[in-house]
C-alpha cells in the first residue's frame, strides 16, 4: 500500500499548490474561489458517506479505489474547455468525489490490514508525504506545470491519477480482503435495528469536534497559501514551500507511533491544535520569506502529528465492523465540512479585509478546541 499512498499524495501536490491558482487563472475573484473551494470540499463529503457503509459490508476496497482513482484522473479535463461557474463547480464536485473519497477507504483498508499493528500507520502514511514532497519539488524546479497554463495543471493531475490507479494492482490482497459482516452494526442498521450514528460513543463525536476546529484553523495554510504567496508576498516559489511543509511532516509521522505510546493521543492532539494557532500567527506577524519558512516547518506538528493522532483516535473509538464508516465520518466532518466552511469564510475575509486578518481570525478556532478540552476535563473532575 506504500506505493499507492506515494502516488495518491503525489496528486495532492499539484492540487494543493495550483487548484486555487487555476481557479484564479480561469477568471474567478477571490470570494468566488473560496466558494468553489467550499463546493469542492462539500462534494467530497457526500459520496464517501454513502459509499463507506457498502464497503464495510462487502469490503470491496480494491474495486472501490479503482473506480475512484479513474474519477480522480479524468474529472478535471473538461475545465480546459468549460469555464463557467456552474461547469467549474460541477467538475470540481466530480473530482472531489474521487480524491476525497479515496482517503477514508484507503485508511480503513490500511488499518484493517495492519490488525493489531496500527501504530505503524504513521510510517506507511509518511510514504505518502514523501510522494507529495517529490512531486512538489518537480513542480518547483521544472517547467512541467505552469501556474498560468490551465492545461498543464489539469493534465499533470490526470497523469498522476492514472499512475495511482495502476499501482492498486500491485497492492497485496486489495481485491480479496474480506471478513464476515454478519454481526456488522452497519448491516443491522439496514434491517432497521440500529442507527449507524449511535454505533459510535460520545467521546468519538467530541474528538471529531476538536479535530474539526483544528482543521478549520488549517484552512489558510491548506487552501489560500499559494494565493497568499503570489498576491500578498509576490513570490512564485509556492510549490517549493509546499515541499518544505510536506518534508517537515515525514520524520514526525515516522515517530508518531512511539510518541503516541509515550504521551497518549489526547495530549498530542492538544499540542497539534496549539501548533496550528501558532502557525497562523507566524504568517500574520512575519509576512516575509523567513516567516513563511518558519510557518511551513510547523506543518510537522500541524499535519505530521495531527493526522496520525486524529486517525488513530477515530479508529480507537470505532467498531471494527464499521471501520470505513468511522473513517468516512472523520473525513466528512473534520476534513470535508471543516475545509468547506473554512474556504468560504476565508475567501470572504480575504475579499473584505485581506490576508493578515484572515490568519488572525483562523488562529481562534484551534484555541477554542483547546478550551473545550480543558472544560471537559474540569467537568469530569467534578463528577
Amino acid at each position: 500500500m506504500s506505493i499507492a499512498y506515494f502516488l495518491l499524495f503525489s496528486v495532492y501536490a499539484p492540487v494543493n499548490a495550483y487548484l486555487p491558482v487555476l481557479l484564479k487563472s480561469i477568471g474567478f475573484g477571490t470570494a468566488d474561489v473560496g466558494i468553489l473551494l467550499g463546493i469542492f470540499e462539500s462534494a467530497g463529503v457526500i459520496l464517501p458517506l454513502f459509499l463507506s457503509a457498502a464497503v464495510d459490508k462487502n469490503e470491496r476496497y480494491g474495486i472501490t479505489m479503482l473506480v475512484l482513482g479513474l474519477v480522480m484522473a479524468f474529472s478535471l479535463l473538461p475545465l480546459t474547455l468549460f469555464h463557467s461557474f456552474a461547469a467549474t463547480a460541477f467538475f470540481l464536485c466530480a473530482f472531489a468525489l474521487g480524491i476525497r473519497g479515496l482517503i477514508p477507504i484507503s485508511d480503513a483498508f490500511t488499518t484493517k490490514s495492519l490488525g493489531n499493528n496500527t501504530k505503524n500507520y504513521g510510517r506507511i502514511r509518511a510514504v505518502g508525504s514523501a510522494g507529495f514532497v517529490c512531486t512538489a519539488l518537480i513542480l518547483q524546479f521544472t517547467p512541467i506545470v505552469s501556474a498560468d497554463n490551465i492545461r498543464s495543471i489539469v493534465y499533470g493531475i490526470g497523469v498522476l491519477g492514472l499512475l495511482y490507479t495502476a499501482s492498486l494492482f500491485f497492492v497485496p490482497n486489495i481485491f480479496s480482503l474480506s471478513c464476515s459482516a454478519e454481526n456488522s452494526p452497519v448491516k443491522q442498521n439496514s434491517h432497521g435495528k440500529k442507527n449507524p450514528i449511535k454505533i459510535f460513543p460520545a467521546s468519538y463525536w467530541f474528538g471529531l469536534i476538536l479535530i474539526s476546529l483544528g482543521t478549520i484553523g488549517m484552512t489558510p495554510s491548506q487552501k489560500f497559501f499559494s494565493l497568499y504567496m503570489r498576491e500578498y508576498l509576490h513570490l512564485e516559489s509556492y510549490a517549493g514551500f509546499w515541499a518544505v511543509s510536506a518534508l517537515a511532516e515525514i520524520p514526525i509521522m515516522f515517530l508518531s507511533g512511539k510518541l503516541i505510546e509515550k504521551f497518549g493521543i489526547e495530549k498530542l492532539l492538544i499540542v497539534s491544535l496549539l501548533s496550528i494557532s501558532v502557525r497562523n500567527i507566524v504568517y500574520a506577524v512575519f509576512p516575509s520569506w523567513g516567516g513563511v519558512l518558519a510557518a511551513q516547518l510547523l506543518h510537522s506538528l500541524n499535519f505530521g502529528l495531527f493526522h496520525p493522532v486524529a486517525v488513530l483516535f477515530c479508529m480507537s473509538k470505532t467498531p471494527k465492523q464499521a471501520a470505513s464508516l468511522g473513517m468516512t465520518f472523520y473525513s466528512v466532518v473534520s476534513r470535508g465540512l471543516s475545509y468547506m466552511l473554512g474556504s468560504v469564510l476565508g475567501g470572504f475575509v480575504i475579499e473584505k479585509t485581506g490576508y493578515i486578518p484572515m490568519f488572525f481570525t483562523f488562529s481562534v478556532f484551534p484555541i477554542t478546541g483547546i478550551l473545550l478540552y480543558i472544560f471537559s476535563l474540569k467537568k469530569k473532575a467534578r463528577i
